[in-house]
């Protein structure tokens, strides 16, 4: 894919057929070097340990709730409530975001127009 795919290169940097091995190496090592920042490596531990965590919740839940139920379980009707409240806790979260940025907004230009 990395051979037919030019598009994300810069048109100076486009390689011919004798070049291009070397293009790909420089490429790789740049791309190695973005991966030693301090700011890469955290959001990267952070996405695998949620992404870990959140895995071995998604396979083992089933087994125990299944265990420790009197009766028959709908795992799905469970499974759909857990989704439907991410994606709500998500908007709530988009919502309040937006409400405290314009919050601080209208706190800075009110202090500004009010010379605070």
């Amino acid at each position: 894919m990395t051979v037919l795919w030019d598009e994300n290169r810069p048109a100076a940097a486009k390689p011919d057929e004798n070049n291009k091995v070397q293009t790909k190496y420089e490429g790789f090592c740049e791309a190695l070097s973005e991966l030693k920042k301090r700011e890469i490596i955290s959001v990267a531990l952070i996405e695998s340990l949620f992404q870990g965590a959140f895995n071995v919740y998604l396979f083992a839940w089933t087994p125990i709730l299944q265990h420790s139920a009197i009766g028959q379980i709908n795992v799905g009707f469970i499974f759909i409530n857990f989704v439907f409240f991410i994606i709500i806790g998500t908007k709530v979260f988009e919502v309040s975001e937006i409400i405290y940025i314009n919050h601080i907004i209208i706190h800075i230009v009110g202090c500004d127009t009010l010379k605070c």
